[in-house]
C-alpha cells in the first residue's frame, strides 16, 4: 500500500512540474499557508504539503522521506485517494491544487454570487470575469497556476459573436489522432485543443440575436496564461511549456 502511494506521488513530483520551484518557494517562505482559512483543521493539506517541501528541498533536505501524513490528508480531503489504489496522476494533481487553493485562500468570508454583464470589448469581459473569479479564490496557487480560458461562439446565421471566460488551474488537452504517437508533443495537443468545432443538430447554440437555436462554430483559446504571461495566445509553435503536462 505504501509503495503504491509513493509511486503515485512521484508522478507529480516537484521536479516534473514546470512551475514547481515557484510553488515550493512559496511554501519554503511560509507565506503561502499563513493566510488560509482552514489551517486549524486537524489535518491541513497546506501544512502537510509544506512539510513535504521542507523535507525534500529545504535546508538539510532529507535523502529519503515518507509523505505518510500528506497522503493521509489528501485521502481525508478526497476519499477517492484512500485505500491505496492506483489513480491517474492528473486527477491527483487537480485534487491537490483544489485543496491548496481552498486552504491558502486570501479571500476572507464568503464571496457573493452575481451574474456577469458580458458586455463591452473582449478585454472588458475577460477582466470582469477574472476579477469575479478572484473574489472567490485568491492564493499562491492561483498566482502560479491560474489562467483564463476563452470560449468564442459565432452564429452561422447572423454572425453574432459571444464570448465566455472561465478560470483554470489545469487543463485536460487531447492527444491528436492524426499525428503519429511517437512524434506528438504538447504543441500538437494544444492545437487540437483549440481547433474550431461546429455546433449543429442537438448541440445547436441558442443565439441571443436570433432568439433561436442555430448552427454555430465554437473555438477555445487561452486568454491568460499562468504566471502572468502575456494574454491572447492563439498560436503555440513558439510557446514554451507553460502548462502542466502529466
Amino acid at each position: 500500500m505504501a509503495r503504491q502511494h509513493r509511486g503515485l506521488v512521484s508522478n507529480v513530483d516537484l521536479a516534473k512540474l514546470r512551475v514547481g520551484l515557484q510553488l515550493a518557494q512559496s511554501f519554503l517562505d511560509n507565506g503561502a499557508c499563513d493566510t488560509g482559512r482552514s489551517l486549524f483543521r486537524s489535518r491541513s493539506i497546506a501544512r502537510a504539503f509544506g512539510e513535504v517541501v521542507k523535507q525534500l528541498l529545504g535546508p538539510g533536505a532529507a535523502t529519503t522521506y515518507s509523505p505518510r501524513e500528506f497522503l493521509n490528508c489528501i485521502s481525508t480531503w478526497d476519499r477517492a485517494f484512500s485505500g491505496g489504489r492506483q489513480h491517474d496522476s492528473q486527477e491527483f494533481l487537480h485534487s491537490l491544487l483544489d485543496a491548496l487553493q481552498t486552504e491558502c485562500n486570501r479571500v476572507k468570508g464568503k464571496a457573493k454570487y452575481k451574474e456577469l454583464k458580458g458586455k463591452g470589448t473582449e478585454e472588458q469581459q475577460a477582466d470582469e470575469a477574472w476579477a469575479y473569479a478572484k473574489s472567490w479564490f485568491d492564493s499562491c496557487i492561483n498566482d502560479i497556476f491560474g489562467g483564463q480560458l476563452q470560449s468564442t461562439v459565432v452564429c452561422q446565421k447572423c454572425k453574432n459573436v459571444t464570448h465566455c471566460f472561465d478560470p483554470f488551474l489545469d487543463l485536460s488537452i487531447p492527444i491528436p489522432k492524426n499525428v503519429p504517437a511517437a512524434s506528438v508533443d504538447i504543441h500538437d495537443c494544444l492545437r487540437a485543443f483549440t481547433e474550431t468545432e461546429t455546433l449543429d443538430g442537438r448541440e445547436q447554440y441558442r443565439c441571443e440575436n436570433c432568439k433561436s437555436p442555430c448552427t454555430s462554430t465554437k473555438k477555445l483559446s487561452i486568454y491568460r496564461l499562468p504566471l502572468g504571461k502575456a494574454p491572447r495566445v492563439h498560436t503555440f509553435p513558439s510557446l514554451s511549456c507553460s502548462l502542466v503536462s502529466v
